[in-house]
């Protein structure tokens, strides 16, 4: 509900990273999972001056990453904005999976300016209940599978079930020997021979029964989040300074913080996860300079496939413990027709995979239990010290950007030709304490910050023609990240304006 993805060409996906948004020309993206924040830390609609979509590839002024589009919010400036206006919203949100729940925002706005001085404030708040996530029949990860396991099978992989991603191999034959020594006393006992002659018997039956292929009993998502809270808490203010009629100088800091659910790669509950953000700028008509940083910090938040696989790991592991009890007594089940010299039916084979799976399953926590919900709160905080590891992670990262750009429409008359220069500086600062990135390659000391540089430069230039009809603009951005070779992107593009009110364009580009 907080994490809106807009899209404008191709690629669709729930956390669109080609698409770029920017913030007062800050990039609110998370530097270290690489998604954009949306209104976690948005712009309040009280402060909103301006929105522009820049549909397509716009790489020249805003940056290698910019292949879908750009978004431009832009907040309003206090010494054109003055006043105080305070604003409430409250409704409901409602589905199937969720039913119904109350939605309530708010927001306030205060601007003033002295002279050549001038301030904001803004903050809002949010409070909702989060869209549920509930599809438990159908399969995630296929792979190379063409057509995913239905529910029920024993390699079900469910949508919105966690814990049962890792596909788990069983070639019988690998297993013959410790199978058959686990069995040889029942079998001994059933048909009237020694445990070494069953021992013997069951070893060399045993590898003609098929690989396993199975997966862990995976946990709703229902069970294993701790709440479905949609919230988002904001605060922002700054200090204008107008140097001059054309000139003004600015500092903006930005903060917010919020929990929802994102989906990724993974999914994961932000938890208290909040970023914020400091920028100072000094500009005019036709340039600018501005510097900013944002800084991320993980709260309690937590990844729901690592949870579900850790408590299942905690609760058996499944080496030792859950896959020997599985192949056990599927084993156990199916070599009784196999020494007779049968093939198992379908239906006896479908038995014998229910009757391993609670077997191997008995006496795991059940969801809704007081013992689970402390499992499951022990795992995400991580309380046995990563043994198995906790589903929580660590984000405390930064990204530092500096840029400039200047047009030289005061030296160059607009009816030659417009022309633009600019280039920006770049520093990923990473740290995730191992929890998602190996910051420790070789094995040995701590976990160390991961700093990544990257710099760009560009030139465009763009010619009218026609009355203004036609537009013709031409660009070249060279960007270099240090674990890349330099790259060159020519852009050319052309816009035809036409009707009495300019209102049809036709744009061709390359």
């Amino acid at each position: 509900m907080t994490l809106t993805s807009i899209n404008t060409r191709g690629f669709g996906a729930v956390a669109n990273e080609r698409f770029v948004q920017l913030i007062d020309w800050m990039d609110n993206a998370a530097p270290l999972l690489n998604f954009p924040t949306g209104n976690i830390v948005g712009i309040s609609e009280l402060d909103v001056a301006n929105v522009e979509l820049v549909p397509g590839a716009a790489s020249a002024l805003y940056g290698p990453n910019a292949f879908n589009g750009i978004l431009l919010m832009n907040s309003k400036n206090p010494f054109d904005y003055q006043g105080f206006s305070a604003q409430a919203k409250v409704g409901i949100t409602s589905s199937d999976a969720g039913g119904s729940n109350p939605y309530q925002l708010y927001s306030a706005r205060y601007a003033k300016a002295f002279g050549k001085f001038a301030f904001k404030l803004n903050a809002s708040y949010l409070d909702a209940t989060d869209w549920a996530a509930n599809d438990y029949t159908s399969g995630r990860r296929t792979q190379a599978v063409p057509n995913p396991a239905p529910a029920g099978q024993p390699n079900f992989d469910g949508l919105n079930m966690y814990g049962d991603e890792s596909q788990i191999l069983v070639p019988m034959a690998a297993v013959a020997g410790s199978l058959s020594q686990a069995l040889a006393g029942n079998f001994a006992q059933a048909l009237g021979i020694t445990p070494q002659q069953a021992q013997a018997l069951l070893a060399a039956n045993i590898p003609k029964l098929p690989t396993l292929d199975i997966r862990r009993t995976g946990f709703k998502e229902e069970d294993l989040l701790d709440n479905q809270d949609a919230k988002s808490i904001k605060f922002d203010g700054a200090l204008h300074y107008r140097i001059n009629d054309n000139l003004e100088a600015s500092y903006m800091y930005r903060y917010g913080s919020g929990s929802t659910v994102y989906q990724g790669g993974e999914r994961y509950a932000l938890r208290d996860f909040s970023i914020q953000f400091h920028k100072l700028e000094l500009s005019n008509p036709n340039f600018w300079l501005r510097g900013y940083m944002s800084q991320t910090d993980d709260g309690d938040s937590y990844n729901l496939s690592a949870l579900g696989a850790f408590v299942n790991e905690r609760a058996k592991i499944s080496s030792s413990q859950w896959v020997p009890t599985y192949a056990g007594t599927y084993a156990g089940a199916l070599l009784p027709t196999v020494l007779q010299g049968g093939t198992p039916s379908t239906a006896q084979i479908a038995a014998a995979h229910a009757a391993a799976r609670a077997a191997a399953d008995k006496g795991i926590p059940q969801p809704g239990s007081a013992e689970f919900k402390t499992l499951v709160d022990a795992v995400r905080k991580d309380l046995f010290q990563r043994n198995p590891p906790g589903a929580g992670f660590v984000d405390n990262s930064r990204l530092y950007h500096s840029e400039f750009g200047y047009n030289f429409r005061d030296i160059i008359p607009v009816t030659a030709f417009e022309l633009l220069v600019g280039g920006n500086y770049r520093q990923y600062d990473l740290f995730s304490d191992g929890t998602v990135f190996n910051e420790n390659p070789d094995g040995q000391g701590e976990n160390e910050r991961i700093k990544i540089n990257e710099y760009g430069a560009f030139l465009q230039a763009s010619k009218q023609l026609f009355n203004q009809h036609i537009k013709l603009t031409g660009s070249l951005r060279y960007d270099k990240n240090e674990n890349f070779d330099g790259q060159i992107s020519p852009r050319i593009a052309a816009v035809y304006t036409a009707g009495s009110n300019r209102e049809h364009n036709i744009r061709a580009s390359f």
